[in-house]
């Protein structure tokens, strides 16, 4: 997404109660919207917070890069059906 639209890449950090139980990434357009495909992941008693703007590096990311391709394809198949 923020290949195509441009924007920063966010770093929350996920909650359940006061214990931390992991991170999130989500995109935030350049006029301050944030998107975020992937919030219906987490269950009720989770809760984002936070929001860092991270470095992006350069050529996608190197971790779960198959997830990354595959959410990449989906959306410019999106944006080419839908133009």
């Amino acid at each position: 997404m923020r290949e195509l639209l441009g924007g920063e890449l966010v770093l929350g950090e996920v909650f359940v109660g006061a214990e931390k139980v992991g991170h999130h990434y989500w995109n935030r357009l350049p006029d301050g919207r944030d998107v975020d495909f992937t919030a219906d992941q987490f269950r009720p008693e989770e809760r984002v917070t936070g929001g860092l703007v991270q470095e992006v590096p350069t050529g996608g990311p190197l971790r779960c890069r198959e997830q990354y391709e595959l959410l990449r394809a989906r959306v410019l198949a999106q944006l080419a059906a839908h133009p």
